[in-house]
């Protein structure tokens, strides 16, 4: 039954856009409640500053009421002796009716701030040209204009006033400091947009490490398949000496070491074989041989050889086709000498003399392991040969 794969390039490259989307809508977001904050606390910071200037140029002709002035010179010697108190207060004018109502003429200037420049003169005739009309509604109510203008570095807002001057309505108009509202406004503005930055500074770094660590796992995905399709086609040939690296995922490393596995199990199998051809080799060898003596000589060629396993299972052989076969159990004391298992070598030396009883290189050989048995063995000894 086939399967199908549960991931591939496509399938990261899907995963990574939809979680890097995920993330930039969230940074849309974030930027339209932060650009909404910022309009609501606008509008709550310049409603407070226009409460305040409101009640502020009300006080002012409260005050300039109480002192009772009927022409527009003795208004402007009161107002600027009032807005003296004032620290806020930058210039003041006195706006008269003309024969039509769109048109105000400045009967008064009141310069409080030397530095200050409105651009309008003395008996001048003006007309505003906003739509909103705060001339006209300052005859009738006390009116805020909310626009904050600038000037020379300065910034002010105009406060409109109506007042009675003894039988004339006029309109003053205060033009009251906003510094510390710009300064506010601007202070808040710079920390949004440094806000907003960061924010775009988030979303970009998560994108990239979004797409960052997909093209890595791809990479190592790809390496890990490269190596493991090399490893096989070297295995598939007969080059069982492969193995791949299983330092990666969880999956990917199960799959590394499955493959190791399965090659380890060839190669244990490749040299059992190999094993298995050279004692069938011996075999096919010893059925050649016509007597126990060719085979007693073939042995000694293993022993000579350093082949002790063959050696010995050879000589072993022998001493159940020929019990009384006096060098077949010397050679197996040699052998097991050379193992330094010196408890069988020193048994195959006593049966070896039990057969040739008086043999001298027999009996040294059985004083040799006798010492070092006593205790005289170190690393450095050597088994004799």
């Amino acid at each position: 039954m086939k399967t199908r794969a549960g991931i591939s390039k496509r399938f990261v490259i899907v995963i990574a856009s939809i979680v890097s989307a995920l993330v930039l809508i969230l940074a849309v977001a974030f930027n339209q409640v932060l650009r909404s904050n910022h309009s609501i606390i606008n509008r709550t910071i310049v409603s407070g500053q226009e409460r305040l200037l409101l009640g502020r140029g009300e006080t002012l002709a409260r005050a300039l009421g109480q002192r009772k002035a009927v022409k527009t010179a003795e208004l402007a010697r009161e107002i600027k002796s009032a807005c003296r108190t004032e620290s806020d207060c930058l210039h003041a004018i006195v706006f008269s009716r003309t024969a039509d109502e769109n048109y105000f003429r400045a009967a008064e200037i009141i310069r409080i701030n030397p530095a200050f420049e409105t651009g309008i003169a003395r008996d001048s005739v003006v007309r505003e040209d906003r739509e909103a009309g705060y001339l006209k509604r300052g005859l009738f109510e006390p009116t805020v204009d909310p626009l904050v203008r600038v000037s020379a570095g300065m910034y002010w807002q105009n406060v409109y006033i109506p007042f009675s001057l003894g039988k004339k309505e006029v309109v003053l108009q205060f033009s009251f400091s906003s510094s510390g509202l710009q300064a506010a406004l601007d202070a808040y503005s710079a920390e949004i947009g440094r806000m907003k930055k960061i924010v775009a500074l988030l979303a970009t770094a998560l994108v990239l490490a979004v797409f960052g660590a997909s093209y890595l796992f791809m990479h190592n995905f790809t390496l890990l398949i490269e190596g493991l399709s090399t490893s096989i086609r070297k295995a598939s040939a007969g080059e069982l000496d492969v193995n791949l690296n299983a330092g990666a995922d969880e999956e990917l490393m199960e799959l590394a070491t499955s493959f190791n596995s399965l090659v380890g199990g060839m190669r244990e199998r490749k040299e059992r074989e190999k094993i298995f051809e050279e004692k069938e080799k011996i075999l096919l060898e010893l059925e050649n041989r016509d007597t126990l003596g060719d085979i007693f000589k073939f042995g000694v060629t293993l022993l000579k050889e350093n082949r002790l396993d063959d050696a010995a299972a050879l000589f072993t052989t022998l001493t159940f086709l020929k019990p009384e076969g006096f060098g077949s159990y010397f050679n197996l004391g040699v052998i097991h000498a050379r193992r330094r298992d010196y408890d069988k070598s020193m048994d195959m030396f006593e049966r070896a003399l039990q057969v040739n009883p008086g043999n001298e290189l027999t009996i040294r050989y059985i004083e040799k392991i006798r010492k070092l048995r006593r205790g005289n063995e170190t690393t450095g000894d050597r088994a004799p040969a």
